[in-house]
């Protein structure tokens, strides 16, 4: 059960995406999971 999700702490570093991509992944599976307990 996700109860709550803290992913402001992760900030770009100039000139690496790489940051910026995992944030963004990181947040991608937090809903899928979120959204697969909704249904269950």
């Amino acid at each position: 059960r996700v109860v709550a999700a803290d992913i402001v702490e992760v900030r770009p570093i100039p000139g690496n995406h790489v940051t910026e991509f995992l944030a963004a992944r990181l947040a991608y599976r937090v809903v899928g999971l979120w959204s697969r307990g909704r249904r269950d």
